[in-house]
């Protein structure tokens, strides 16, 4: 079933076929809604992904960042996370 495009679904290609996969607002919104505990935790990920695209730092930039930049800015993240 294909999930309708305001919902900000992305194409993918799997094994040589185009699959609509939900994009990381809608993952976002279920995981906020899900009462496992876990569900926090992807929700604080998801978030963190959405404010780095959101600063164009995404990972599909012309020259994504250095494996050290990436640990750089999940170590700074995280350290956020505890204060």
């Amino acid at each position: 079933m294909a999930l309708p495009t305001s919902h900000a679904a992305i194409e993918v290609m799997v094994g040589g076929s185009a699959v609509e996969v939900a994009g990381l607002v809608d993952l976002l919104r279920i995981a906020l809604t899900d009462p496992a505990p876990y569900s926090q935790r992807f929700a604080l990920a998801l978030d963190a992904t959405l404010q780095l695209t959101a600063r164009g730092l995404s990972p599909t930039a012309d020259e994504p960042p250095s494996l050290p930049e990436r640990r750089a800015r999940a170590d700074e993240w995280l350290a956020k996370q505890t204060q």
